[in-house]
């Protein structure tokens, strides 16, 4: 990778938290409950935007981000009220410099005026609100500062604006202020705060409340006058007497501080790290632990010893925890995309939704946050859709006008839970059945053994839709098979259930993190595998007679019932065909969350353990019933099984 790949890849890692930062500021505009230290964030999020873009050498992104800056500098000053149309725009500027950051990344052509975008965001700023960009009405000081100024020989108000084309505005401006000092006047206070004028742009105002004693006010006016940088300045003497300065500069409850020469600087406390950092480190934990079990089987057995391997494997442990810890995201980083995608979808079927959002501090292994995007994508569109009802509709129904979408997320019993609650026209679960039947996704003879909830599930099966005509948003099964498949993938389940007339919830349910899991030791034949513990429902010890073949497969009895079942290795490979020795007793695992009921056969479950989870191999990948490999303590590679995906792939539930 070259420098200058390395810099965009770093430059779009860090312009992705200015983004949400920006985004969520946004949503709270188009909701008008957006606080003023909100704005300011803003503010700030777009001026480090621009900042590193002009460093990267990403002109159309800096052009974008120094526009949106100045709008929400005049949202901030309170020269202008933000209105929901004015955050939409801004969020189609967000996406342009998105867009034109992946293409630099990528190496890909634009499909967007960059000019066009800017000047838009341009022309909801007034030209004075551009130009001016401190009032007097920012000009604020608290009431013992202003009787310490009233106190002084001499006060006077400095205003300065640095030319269009000056190099390094905040150096310049910082360098001018140590020349007034030198003067003999002493800088009272700064408005905006020091810090922000240091790294200012060209063309701003800003100003300086100087006190001094005998001070010749010309020094600094020939000061100003000989520097070629300084666009125009003006000096202003202030009456030294309180009730004048506090009409001017007094705000009640004004907590502003303006003490900049004395101002601490927070250390930074966090540091970004690649995700692929973290996986390395957990891989490389996963090797210490093996070989500690390896150096534990060959060392004598000592009471001292075997104490010292206890604690460095606690130690192992809690830095497992800390590292696993690491990789976990909160999921707001999804949630803020989506109360703009509700209010473009109200507007565009002209309806009325309140998206309430809950839990968004939930946290979850980052990849998947990273993929829970689309598929939420996919369900809030078609409740927006299919289950929100017109208003008309709704209020015919006895409803409020406005539809309900809550989009909320918890963690129960070691997973992450994400639903999708809507107080909409709910699912038909003989509508459904009907419709499954007339596509062929089902036969009529399954339908008439299947409950109200088996047939909701029917939405999920590809080419299910009820929408007569097939559009982007019709039909709340369009894209559920694509969303049921991306979540099993890793290692999630999605789940349905509707009350007709009431609304509809859909629950997509994770594991808390993708890299550690807790899973059974099974042996079979001479190989020994990992059984993820979240996809047990039971296990039972059974003997030889409890198993029984005949020409339709293979059963087990189960407190009076038959169940059918097979050996795990049979599972795998039908040409096997294991036989089972007639004095010895079994493992028997009936899976969890199956449509069926099934029995895997182990020869036995030897342990329960913490396992890395590492990716499979190129050339397994593919292979349904594997979700990954593992080191075991002897130092062995093994498998991790999926047999629920295996079971499926062949039929067998």
């Amino acid at each position: 990778m070259s420098r200058k790949e390395k810099l965009l890849a770093m430059f779009q890692r860090e312009a992705q938290e200015q983004l949400e930062i920006l985004r969520a500021g946004l949503d709270e505009l188009a909701m008008g409950a957006c606080e003023s230290a909100t704005l300011s964030e803003m503010y700030r999020a777009a001026h480090t935007l621009k900042g590193n873009s002009g460093a990267a050498g990403l002109d159309g992104v800096e052009g974008i981000t120094h526009a949106l800056e100045d709008l929400f500098g005049v949202f901030n000053e309170g020269k202008l009220q933000p209105t929901p149309d004015m955050a939409d725009k801004a969020h189609q500027a967000l996406d342009g410099v998105e867009q034109l950051i992946e293409s630099a990344v990528e190496d890909k052509p634009v499909n967007f005026d960059v000019q066009v975008l800017t000047s838009e965001i341009e022309s909801m700023i007034g030209e004075e609100e551009k130009v001016e960009k401190v009032s007097d009405s920012s000009l604020q000081l608290e009431e013992t500062e202003l009787t310490e100024l009233a106190a002084a020989e001499q006060v006077y108000l400095l205003t300065v604006k640095l030319i269009e084309q000056v190099q390094m505005p905040g150096v310049r401006a910082a360098l001018l202020m140590e020349k007034i000092s030198a003067t003999g006047f002493e800088i009272f206070s700064t408005f905006p705060e020091r810090e922000k004028i240091e790294t200012g742009e060209p063309g701003e105002i800003f100003k300086l409340i100087l006190t001094g004693q005998d001070v010749p006010a010309e020094e600094v006016t020939a000061l100003l006058a000989d520097d070629d940088e300084v666009a125009s300045s003006e000096l202003e003497e202030l009456p030294a007497e309180l009730p004048e300065l506090k009409e001017r500069f007094f705000q009640k409850n004004n907590q502003r501080s303006t003490a900049p020469a004395q101002r601490s600087i927070k250390p930074v406390s966090t540091v970004r790290v690649d995700a692929e950092i973290l996986d390395s480190l957990l891989n490389s934990l996963s090797e210490l632990t093996v070989q500690r079990l390896r150096l534990e089987s060959h060392a004598p057995d000592t009471p001292d010893l075997e104490r010292e391997f206890l604690r460095l494997q606690r130690q192992l442990e809690a830095l497992q925890d800390q590292i696993t810890k690491t990789r976990l995201m909160s999921v707001n980083h999804v949630f803020r995309r989506f109360p703009r995608l509700v209010r473009d979808l109200e507007r565009e079927l002209d309806k009325q939704i309140e998206l309430k959002l809950e839990g968004e501090e939930t946290e979850l292994d980052k990849k998947l946050v990273d993929l829970l995007g689309d598929p939420l994508i996919h369900i809030i569109r078609n409740a927006v859709d299919h289950g929100i009802e017109p208003p008309e509709e709704r209020c015919s129904a006895g409803k409020p006008e406005q539809g309900l979408i809550k989009l909320a997320a918890r963690h129960n019993d070691g997973r992450v839970e994400i639903e999708v609650v809507d107080d909409g026209r709910g699912l038909d679960p003989e509508e459904i059945a009907a419709k499954a039947i007339e596509k062929g996704i089902v036969d009529s003879e399954i339908v008439e053994n299947m409950g109200p909830d088996e047939k909701i599930q029917l939405v999920t099966e590809p080419g299910f839709s009820t929408a007569e005509e097939v559009t982007d948003l019709s039909g709340r099964g369009v894209g559920m098979d694509v969303v049921k498949t991306t979540v099993e993938k890793f290692r999630g389940s999605l789940e349905i259930s509707s009350t007709p007339g009431e609304g509809t919830t859909v629950c997509i349910s994770f594991p808390l993190t993708l890299a550690v899991i807790e899973a059974f030791l099974v042996e079979a034949g001479n190989s020994q595998f990992a059984l993820p513990l979240e996809q047990v429902k039971t296990t039972r010890l059974i003997s030889r007679e409890q198993i029984s073949d005949d020409s339709a497969g293979r059963y087990c009895e189960i407190d009076g019932e038959k169940l059918p079942c097979d050996h795990i290795l049979n599972v795998f490979d039908s040409e096997r065909q294991i036989k089972l020795a007639e004095d010895r007793h079994y493992s028997l695992v009936l899976l969890d969350k199956l449509e069926g009921e099934f029995g895997l056969i182990f020869d036995e479950i030897t342990a329960r353990e913490s396992v890395v989870v590492k990716p499979l191999s190129q050339f397994i990948r593919g292979f349904d019933g594997y979700s990954g490999t593992t080191f075991l303590g002897d130092g062995r590679a093994t498998f991790i099984l999926n047999p629920a995906e295996k079971l499926e792939a062949i039929g067998k539930v």
